[in-house]
């Protein structure tokens, strides 16, 4: 036994990392730090650990092709590459997984009398309002062969555009202004500390921390469907492929990406 778990130490050592490399590049301004990222993948340029930072985004990108909206120099807008190689393509939800909850240890350190939840799939809020968005690309065959994590992080932004139903920042919750380069330091410490918890097999640790902060779990909703009809349910988890549990009248349902929509 002792003979197996030196081979296993062993073997763990020299193929899993103990921290990622990670290679951070700031520009004043691009169009969006995932299509920056996007080429030098394409081109074979990007290795694992590459963090590309924008101050400013023209066409910062969201979800369902929603544009990202940052004044200058006020927010964290980031891309980051990861090569998780051992992952197989079906749990790939676990890279949206650590990414989410790296955000809400984040937030819990910079606002620790706040409850930090993450709304299905990538999204994080704070009282009810939305302070980070993610935004990830995977390459897949059998494994996941690249990841290109997109972040957007409210910091210091007071005013957003009417449009945006319900923003929030750091700076609006917290009172204070904060170091943005700090904040980045500490957030890829998190996602460090959570890639790890991936590499050594700790999946079900990392899903059912991510469904016990899951934005409404266990609260009555009003929910639309993709075919515009409303209904009243419950969410009572996501599973391992990230389909979204919402039990309605007794009955459970699962919902894939984009098939239902949360009130605002």
């Amino acid at each position: 036994m002792r003979m197996l778990r030196i081979i296993f130490e062993f073997w763990s050592l020299n193929f899993f990392p103990l921290a990622i490399k990670f290679n951070i590049k700031t520009f004043d301004k691009l169009p969006s730090t995932n299509d920056y990222v996007r080429e030098m993948t394409d081109n074979g340029a990007a290795e694992e650990g590459l963090v590309v930072r924008a101050k400013y985004q023209s066409k910062g990108k969201g979800q369902q092709n929603n544009f990202w909206y940052s004044d200058k120099e006020q927010n964290l807008l980031i891309s980051l590459v990861l090569r998780p190689l051992h992952i197989p393509a079906e749990d790939v939800f676990l890279i949206s997984q650590i990414t989410a909850l790296s955000l809400k240890d984040l937030l819990h350190d910079l606002l620790p009398e706040e409850k930090v939840r993450i709304k299905w799939p990538n999204d994080l809020y704070v009282r009810d309002k939305k302070i980070a968005g993610i935004l990830i690309q995977n390459d897949l065959s059998q494994h996941v062969l690249t990841s290109i994590i997109g972040i957007g992080l409210n910091v210091n932004q007071r005013v957003f555009p009417s449009v945006l139903p319900n923003p929030t920042s750091l700076r609006i919750l917290a009172g204070v202004s904060f170091c943005i380069e700090d904040i980045l330091n500490t957030l890829l410490q998190k996602c460090n500390e959570r890639y790890m918890q991936l590499l050594g097999g700790s999946y079900e640790m990392i899903r059912e921390e991510y469904n016990a902060c899951l934005y409404l779990l266990d609260l009555p909703a009003l929910f639309l469907r993709k075919d515009g009809n409303s209904f009243k349910g419950v969410i009572r988890k996501v599973t391992d492929d990230g389909s979204l549990i919402i039990e309605s009248e007794g009955e459970f349902y699962a919902f894939g990406f984009r098939e239902v929509e949360f009130p605002h």
